[in-house]
């Protein structure tokens, strides 16, 4: 998106300006480039070189001149000489100023500047007395200068909102902190505004030198220009605070939260004030009075943070900060990587759905171990005790007795009790299939949830992107602003609109966060854990089942109607919800056939008992023990008409279930049409947005430049971002929507192609190759 703002900058700078004015010097033009001395700012230069050069007509002279004589050398009593030295060549045309030093010799009211002079220090409103008008323009003759319109103060009391402080060090050029009596002034009028204790931590070109002046008091420090130091020294400076437990706010820009600072509240300017410094001098070129110029530059509020430099230093990263914020790093960058593959395994373990219903197989498991043990002995023993009346038989038998012994009773054959324990172990099959459609149920269902949040994680970027596209127009709005082609309801409209994008993205990671809980439960997991999901991607281009080795099978009509009809077959063949119901018409079967089998199949028993009595009274001349074993067959002869009953009953049941056979089957072939038929809409849908989110932004394009050149409003350039937004969001729905129907049509097939091993997937490819007769 940056590419948007920074393409139609100058189409609106060229608007205002107008390119068919004749140039004041036909000669040619010299810039004189004076400096406080050699630092990283002459990459600054160079930039608003090339970009003045973008500006002046074909075969324009431009010449920047670069004279020891216009170098102070960082020494800040010859700012003045050098300031006097270009004011005095014949050669320099405009002064161009880099470096405070310099800017605050220019400003003087005793120095009089003979010739256009423009500076390239951005600076707060409070930082630098220079005269200005309450319309935004310079009150100095012959002085181009820029002004951030948000005070210091505001800035550095904003570092409150984030962490409370008593004491802030703010790091800068020790030359400018020595020398600048404004600057000493403004950090004590600073101290009486906040309320808090400001200290200066001056730096030159050393990082190690300037550490060396980091004491333990240092806790915060907020880092703001720092000419002499190179970038690879900056680098070096953040670091080393950061290893000494001190946090870095920079006060210049997001180069330096990617440099290791903590966290930085706008975007670097160095692009901004190259080409505002370039418009300046374009304009002066052209005749327009130094007076006239603009000298605010607009800021754009972006709070980036740099998430490890922030945990590593114990500071909490809030869901305020998260919904506000971009970060330089992901911040689950250390949890682990969650695959589709990994769902399905982790629900096939962990969801409690899944194991009630393993509980299930295991009630059946026992129902038909309970059924087989009566076709085992069954050994009992017993104790009694008896008072009998002998009437008679007194000396014969003991009036009273206490015995003890066992009884053995084995099945011989029992037709009901075997064909019970065979109906149940078909039932505890039955109960296996069971589990396994629950299991594949439940895989699925993670998978598909899996789906729906990466596809809420992607639809979170879109919304950051609109967010980071919106606020790009904001600064396009303020840009148009400030050099009067707009007016300031513009910038409130975007400043509206960013702050309605800002409260969608705080939903959208609201959501984001829900669906990460929602299938951390489902797979049995803690609810808590973070992980980063592996990204899915696919191309419009190439069915993806099977490794996209069915894609000319999806191009050939004739060929995907065949895999129509073998997708069914297969589907069939694999269902546990069929085999489920098959079991249950078989155990249905055995218990009918055995009801029949009543009405002539008699059951036979053998039963051992021994007893023996240990007291008697009176005791008696007769054996203690008595053994008895007995062979026996049963028949009922006559039971009230049950066994027609239940022969009825069984059948009934039985027909029942092979109409459910019939009804499953029929919807697991529903099952399959209808997923095959969605994924037919889906997949070629991926094209279709993609091809529409294209165009959609290729208009926002065009409407953005329309915009710029005044003959658009600003509600069309939101209509535009709205489509563009709205488009995009569609494009990355439709392939996560893909997946998903994918994911359900390979449960409709009992087959998940995530589960399966490489050898059982060139199997299936190959099976339904052979069967459509694909080439």
């Amino acid at each position: 998106m940056p590419k948007l703002l920074s393409r139609v900058v100058w189409s609106v700078a060229l608007t205002c300006v107008g390119a068919s004015l004749a140039p004041a010097w036909s000669q040619g033009l010299t810039v004189g480039v004076v400096k406080d001395g050699p630092s990283i700012e002459d990459e600054l230069v160079l930039r608003i070189e090339a970009e003045l050069r973008t500006m002046l007509p074909a075969g324009s002279s431009i010449r920047f001149k670069s004279d020891p004589a216009f170098d102070a050398g960082w020494d800040h009593a010859r700012a003045e000489t050098v300031l006097r030295n270009a004011l005095r060549d014949p050669e320099t045309d405009v002064v161009l100023l880099v470096g405070a030093l310099v800017l605050e010799q220019a400003a003087r009211p005793d120095v009089q500047l003979t010739k256009p002079v423009v500076s390239t220090l951005d600076q707060r409103v409070d930082m630098l007395d220079i005269p200005r008008s309450p319309e935004g323009r310079s009150r100095k003759r012959n002085l181009s200068f820029l002004l951030i319109p948000g005070d210091a103060v505001r800035a550095i009391s904003q570092l409150q909102d984030w962490t409370p402080f008593e004491t802030l060090h703010v790091a800068i050029e020790k030359l400018w902190a020595d020398n600048l009596a404004v600057l000493q002034t403004g950090l004590q009028a600073f101290e009486d505004s906040l309320g808090v204790a400001l200290r200066v931590l001056p730096v030159a070109d050393d990082a190690d030198a300037a550490l060396a002046g980091v004491g333990s008091d240092v806790k915060l420090v907020a880092l703001g220009d720092t000419p002499r130091l190179q970038t690879s020294e900056r680098r070096r400076f953040i670091e080393g605070l950061t290893q000494r437990g001190v946090a870095t706010i920079s006060l210049k820009g997001h180069e330096d939260v990617e440099l290791g600072a903590v966290v930085a509240w706008s975007p670097n300017l160095d692009r901004n004030v190259a080409r505002r410094v370039a418009l300046n001098i374009h304009q002066i070129s052209r005749g327009v009075p130094v007076d006239s110029l603009p000298v605010f530059l607009s800021e754009s509020s972006q709070l980036l943070v740099n998430a490890r430099t922030m945990t590593d230093l114990g500071y909490p990263i809030s869901t305020r900060l998260q919904a506000f914020a971009s970060f330089t790093d992901v911040l689950e960058e250390e949890a682990p990587t969650l695959t589709l593959a990994q769902v399905y395994q982790e629900a096939s373990v962990g969801n409690l759905t899944l194991q009630v219903t393993t509980e299930d197989v295991e009630v059946a498991r026992q129902e038909a171990n309970i059924s087989r043990s009566f076709m085992l002995p069954q050994i009992n023993t017993r104790a009694t005790y008896r008072d009998i009346d002998p009437r008679g038989l007194e000396g014969i038998l003991p009036r009273r007795t206490a015995d003890v012994g066992f009884q053995v009773d084995q099945m011989i054959y029992d037709d009901e009790v075997v064909s019970g324990y065979r109906a149940n172990k078909r039932l505890e099959e039955g109960a296996r299939f069971e589990r396994e459609a629950v299991r594949q149920d439940v895989a699925a269902q993670a998978g598909v949830l899996f789906m729906q949040f990466v596809q809420a994680r992607a639809l979170n970027r879109v919304e950051a992107d609109n967010v980071e596209l919106t606020r790009e127009n904001l600064e396009l709005a303020k840009l148009r602003f400030d050099v009067g082609y707009s007016g300031r309801d513009e910038v409130f409209r975007w400043e509206a609109e960013l702050a309605n994008r800002r409260s969608t993205l705080f939903d959208s990671q609201s959501n984001l966060e829900s669906s990460r809980i929602v299938l951390n439960q489902f797979v049995g997991g803690d609810q808590s854990r973070r992980w980063i999901p592996e990204e899915v991607t696919v191309s419009p281009d190439t069915f993806p089942f099977l490794g996209g080795r069915l894609d000319e099978i999806w191009d050939n009509a004739d060929l995907w109607n065949r895999f129509r009809e073998v997708a069914v077959q297969i589907a069939l063949e694999n269902s546990p919800e069929v085999a489920a119901v098959e079991t249950g018409v078989s155990a249905q079967t055995i218990i009918l056939n055995q009801a029949k089998r009543r009405y002539f199949l008699p059951k036979f028993t053998a039963q051992f008992q021994y007893d023996y009595d240990y007291w008697r009274d009176p005791d008696v001349d007769i054996p203690r023990d008595l053994y008895q074993l007995r062979l026996g067959a049963f028949y009922p002869l006559f039971e009230g008409g049950r066994r027609v009953h239940e022969v009825g009953q069984f059948s009934a049941g039985l027909r029942g279930l092979q109409h459910e056979q019939q009804l499953t089957r029929d919807l697991v072939e529903r099952r399959t049409r209808t997923a095959l038929r969605l994924i037919e809409a889906s997949f070629p849908r991926i094209d279709f947005k993609e091809t529409a989110s294209e165009n959609a932004f290729k208009n926002l394009e065009l409407v953005q430049d329309k915009y710029t050149q005044g003959i658009v409003n600003v509600t069309d350039l939101l209509e535009a971002q709205n489509q563009n937004f709205t488009s995009t969001q569609a494009a990355v729905a439709s392939v996560y929507v893909f997946l998903s129907d994918l994911i359900d049509f390979q449960r409709s097939l009992s087959w998940l192609e995530e589960e399966k091993t490489q050898q059982e997937k060139d199997e299936m490819v190959d099976r339904i190759r052979t069967q459509i007769g694909a080439p």
